[in-house]
């Protein structure tokens, strides 16, 4: 889910800016900015962590991008490409948008390690 709203957002961008509709330029980002892209890059590393341990315990992923038993590697690689495609994006948000899409994008991640979290026991 969380790469198809990166995806979304690249086409969104790129095309927007080929079509002319705003200027493709980088914003400033502010403390709260950097805050949330914190918050949201430590939640991306611990689900790539508690999908792996989900694998490990015998458990098998849901998101169809990773398949059903991702290796480590790949959950590695994944999360990787995430976290680099949701930066690259924000950067060049206007600012209401970019608190929109680390908003989003955090909720989505909470949802993910929560459920993780869940079906390895460690949450309820």
């Amino acid at each position: 889910m969380k790469n198809i709203i990166a995806i979304i957002v690249i086409i969104v961008i790129t095309s927007a800016s080929t079509a002319g509709a705003w200027e493709l330029k980088s914003y400033p980002w502010s403390t709260k900015d950097k805050v949330k892209a914190g918050v949201l890059v430590g939640l991306i590393i611990a689900d790539g962590i508690t999908t792996h341990n989900v694998i490990q315990d015998g458990g098998f992923e849901r998101n169809p991008l990773l398949g059903k038993y991702p290796t480590a590697e790949r959950i590695v690689l994944h999360c990787t490409i995430s976290a680099a495609l949701l930066l690259a994006a924000a950067n060049y948000l206007p600012p209401a948008w970019r608190n929109g899409l680390f908003n989003g994008a955090i909720g989505i991640e909470l949802v993910c390690v929560g459920n993780n979290m869940i079906v390895l026991k460690w949450l309820f």
